[in-house]
């Protein structure tokens, strides 16, 4: 009876607290960093024929896109499940 408990508490601590999708979040948004600051150094893909002003420019913006795209993911985390589930159904769907 205890393990049982302790599995159960140990399952709801973990989906309450999401770790796995928090996890893969960062590691997404570090990632997609890693890439823009190589495609910076090397001069390649956005950045390809920008003069370094607006190359800094232009990385500094993606930086804060990708910034705020992480952060509502975390906001996205922290909404209770009914909530998730209603944000992502469709506005027909509700209709009915």
């Amino acid at each position: 009876m205890a393990l049982s408990a302790t599995v159960s508490i140990s399952a709801g601590v973990i989906t309450y607290f999401k770790f796995r999708e928090r996890s893969m979040n960062l590691q997404q948004t570090a990632d997609a960093l890693d890439m823009e600051i190589q495609s910076l150094n090397l001069g390649i893909r956005r950045y390809k024929r920008l003069p370094p002003e607006d190359a800094a420019a232009c990385f500094a913006e993606e930086v804060e896109r990708l910034k705020e795209e992480q952060r509502k993911k975390e906001l996205q985390l922290e909404q209770p499940p009914e909530a998730q589930q209603r944000d992502a159904a469709p506005t027909g769907v509700l209709a009915q």
